[in-house]
């Protein structure tokens, strides 16, 4: 199984406005591409001086749909982080693979 992480650090005071829309907006919208089969969106417990993190995970049966998703999808929601939050985030992504 393929992990597509998304870490997000959001300004404390944009929490409860973030985590909203996280789940009405960014997570449904990237499960109803149909490369993900799960969705994991968690909240770091480690404090942090300039923010809050947050991670979203998505589950990808193989890496040639992560890939797929990434090609065609993975822009156009990125904007919508970009577009609803501008300069009140940062973050960043990686790929994990599970092990068995």
């Amino acid at each position: 199984m393929i992990v597509y992480n998304v870490t997000v650090n959001i300004l404390a005071e944009k929490e409860a406005e973030f985590v909203a829309w996280m789940k009405q907006t960014y997570i449904p919208r990237v499960m109803e591409t149909g490369f993900f089969v799960e969705h994991r969106f968690l909240k770091l417990l480690q404090e942090q001086e300039d923010g809050i993190n947050f991670a979203a995970q998505f589950h990808a049966e193989t890496m040639e749909k992560m890939l797929h998703f990434d090609k065609v999808h993975a822009k156009e929601i990125d904007d919508l982080l970009h577009a609803t939050f501008q300069n009140e985030y940062i973050s960043f992504r990686s790929l994990l693979e599970t092990i068995e």
